[in-house]
C-alpha cells in the first residue's frame, strides 16, 4: 500500500463583498479544518478520500464567493440608478421654473411695449394740438389788459399780506383761535390766487407756439416787478410761408426770460411744503419749561400741585396727550389715585387727558399728588409721559415726593395695667379749678402744625357732670426735635350740690392732635382721678 503524506492544510483567502455571503465561507472553513484535523491519523485509504472531500470544498467557496461579488456589484448598479433618476427629476423642476419666468418676462415686456407706443401716441397728438393753436391781435391785446389789472390786484395783495403779518408778530404771544382762522384764511386766499395766476398763464401758453419756431413775436408782458408795456417785436417773413395779414402767433415772455408758470408753480410748492411740514421729535412742536416735578416732603393724606404749561410751535392744531403714572407696585391696587392730572380750569382729576392745542397756543395743567396712608417713611416715584398723535417718541418728566410719617407723643404717657395704650394720669380736687401742663413733643427731624380738639373717650356723657374741661391754645407749631406745651383747664360747675358727687371716681377724657392738611390724627387719653 502507498501511504500519502498529508502536509498542512491548504489555506485559502477569500475576499467577499456582502455581510451573509463571508458568514457562510466562514463556517464552512471551520467546518473543513475540523474534518482535515480529525481525519488526520486515518490509514492511508481514507486519506485518498478526504483529498477529494478537500477539492469538493474549495470548488463550493469558489462558487459562493462569485455569487456574493455578483449579489454586490448588483446592489451598487442599483444605488446609482436611483441617484440617476432624482437628479433627472430635480433638472426637469428647474427647467419647467425657468420656462415659467421666461414666459412671464415676455408677457412684462409685451405690455411695456404697448404702454410705450400707447403714450407715443398721445404725446404726437398733444404736439399737434400745440402747433395749430394762433392768437390774434385783438385777443393778444385783451390778454395783455387783463394781465395787467391781475398784477396791480397782486401788488395791493401783498400789501395787505405784509401788513397782517406784521400785526401777526407783534400780537404771536397773545394769540386767539379767531386770529389762526384768519391766517388759514389768508393762506388759502393765496393759494386760491397761485392757482387762478397757474391756469391764466396756461390758457396763454396753450394759446401761443412752441419754443423755437420761426415768425414768433415776443412780447414783454408787465409783472410785478415792473409796469412796462407790452412790445411786440417785427417778426421776419420766411420765404416759404408768408404770415398772415390779420393772424400773427406770438409768444409771451417776462423780462427776466422766464415764464410766469414756472413761478406760480414754485409759490404753489413753497405753499404747500409750508403746509405739510413733517416732524420726528415731540420737543420740535411742544415746548415744555419743566424738566421734572419734587414735591419733596409730604404727610399722608397731604394733596399737592404743580404746574404744567405746554406750548405748541407750530401753526398747526395738534393733538397733544398728557399721562401720569405711578410707579410704585405697592399702589398699583390703590383706590385712588397716587399722582394725576387736571386741566386749570376744571376740578376733574384723571390719569390722562387728550387735549387738542390750537397754533401757538398754550396748554395749562396741573399735576396733582394725593399721598396714600403710610406707616413708614416711603418714597414716591412717578413719571409725566407726554405725546402728540402719530409720533412715537415722548417727553419724559419725573416725579418725587419723600413721605414720611411724624412721631408725636407726651412726656407724661404712662402704660395703665388694664388699659392696652398709656395714658396721662391727672390728680383733681373736687370743687377747684386747676390748670395742668401737658407736654407735647415731635421727635422728627421737621416741624408739625397741629389742630387740638378735647372730646369725651364714649359716646354717653360722664354719669355725673359735675366739671368743665378746656384745652388752649387750639392750634400749635411743634418745631422738629422740640417741645410744645398745651394747657388743661379742669374747672367745676356752678349749680352742683357736691354733697350728692361721690368723693372718689375715676374720669376720662381725650386729646385729639390733628395734623394741618393731612389726615394723620395723634390721641391722648386723660385719666382724671378726683378726690375730697
Amino acid at each position: 500500500m502507498e501511504v500519502v503524506e498529508l502536509s498542512r492544510p491548504v489555506e485559502t483567502q477569500v475576499e467577499v463583498y456582502g455581510g451573509e455571503s463571508q458568514g457562510e465561507v466562514a463556517s464552512n472553513v471551520q467546518q473543513s479544518e475540523t474534518v482535515i484535523a480529525q481525519e488526520s491519523g486515518v490509514n492511508d485509504q481514507a486519506s485518498v478520500g478526504q483529498v477529494g472531500q478537500l477539492e469538493l470544498l474549495e470548488k463550493e467557496i469558489s462558487q459562493t464567493t462569485e455569487q456574493a461579488l455578483a449579489e454586490s456589484t448588483s446592489q451598487e448598479t442599483e444605488k446609482k440608478e436611483e441617484k440617476g433618476d432624482n437628479r433627472l427629476n430635480m433638472l426637469s423642476l428647474q427647467l419647467d421654473n425657468l420656462s415659467s419666468f421666461i414666459k412671464e418676462t415676455d408677457q412684462y415686456i409685451s405690455k411695456l411695449l404697448e404702454q410705450l407706443i400707447t403714450e407715443k401716441h398721445l404725446l404726437t397728438d398733444k404736439q399737434s394740438g400745440k402747433t395749430s393753436g394762433k392768437v390774434s391781435v385783438s385777443q393778444l391785446t385783451h390778454l395783455n389788459a387783463l394781465l395787467q389789472n391781475l398784477n396791480k390786484l397782486k401788488e395791493k395783495e401783498k400789501d395787505k399780506e405784509k401788513d397782517s403779518r406784521e400785526n401777526q408778530v407783534d400780537n404771536q404771544e397773545n394769540m386767539d383761535p379767531k386770529d389762526s382762522d384768519q391766517s388759514g384764511q389768508l393762506a388759502l386766499k393765496s393759494q386760491v390766487r397761485a392757482r387762478l395766476s397757474h391756469i391764466t398763464n396756461s390758457i396763454r401758453r396753450s394759446q401761443g407756439s412752441e419754443k423755437g419756431t420761426e415768425g414768433v413775436a415776443c412780447v414783454s408782458v408787465p409783472t410785478s416787478d415792473t409796469a412796462a408795456e407790452a412790445q411786440v417785436a417785427p417778426t421776419p417773413q420766411p420765404p416759404a410761408q408768408p404770415p398772415q395779414a390779420s393772424e400773427t402767433s406770438v409768444k409771451v415772455k417776462t423780462p427776466e426770460g422766464k415764464s410766469d408758470d414756472v413761478k406760480e408753480e414754485a409759490v404753489v410748492n413753497r405753499s404747500i411744503e409750508r403746509r405739510t411740514v413733517t416732524y420726528s421729535n415731540v420737543r420740535d412742536i411742544l415746548h415744555v419749561a419743566k424738566e421734572g416735578f419734587h414735591f419733596g416732603l409730604v404727610l399722608p393724606g397731604q394733596i399737592l400741585e404743580e404746574d404744567l404749561e405746554i406750548k405748541n410751535k407750530t401753526k398747526q392744531n395738534v393733538v397733544v396727550r398728557v399721562q401720569v403714572l405711578c410707579l410704585n407696585q405697592e399702589y398699583d391696587d390703590h383706590d385712588e389715585y397716587v399722582f394725576s392730572v387736571r386741566k386749570a380750569s376744571i376740578l376733574d382729576y384723571n390719569e390722562q387727558f387728550i387735549v387738542m392745542v390750537g397754533p401757538l397756543a398754550t396748554l395749562h395743567m396741573k399735576v396733582a399728588l394725593k399721598v396714600p396712608s403710610i406707616k413708614s417713611k416711603t418714597k414716591l416715584v412717578g413719571v409725566t409721559q407726554i405725546s402728540v398723535k402719530d409720533l412715537d417718541s415722548l417727553i419724559r418728566l419725573p416725579i418725587e415726593a419723600n413721605a414720611e410719617v411724624p412721631v408725636i407723643y407726651s412726656n407724661k404717657e404712662l402704660y395703665l395695667h388694664p388699659l392696652p395704650y398709656p395714658v396721662i394720669k391727672i390728680a383733681y380736687k373736687n370743687g377747684k379749678k386747676q390748670d395742668y401742663k401737658i407736654p407735647i413733643r415731635n421727635n422728627s427731624s421737621f416741624a408739625v402744625s397741629l389742630e387740638y380738639e378735647l372730646m369725651n373717650d364714649s359716646e354717653e356723657e360722664s354719669p355725673v357732670d359735675f366739671i368743665e374741661c378746656f384745652c388752649f391754645p387750639m392750634s400749635a407749631v411743634v418745631p422738629a426735635n422740640g417741645v410744645t406745651l398745651l394747657t388743661l383747664m379742669v374747672k367745676p360747675l356752678t349749680n352742683v350740690n357736691w354733697r350728692e358727687v361721690p368723693r372718689r371716681q375715676n374720669l376720662k377724657k381725650m386729646i385729639l392732635a390733628k395734623v394741618k392738611n393731612s389726615s394723620l390724627i395723634f390721641h391722648f387719653l386723660l385719666w382724671i382721678e378726683t378726690f375730697g
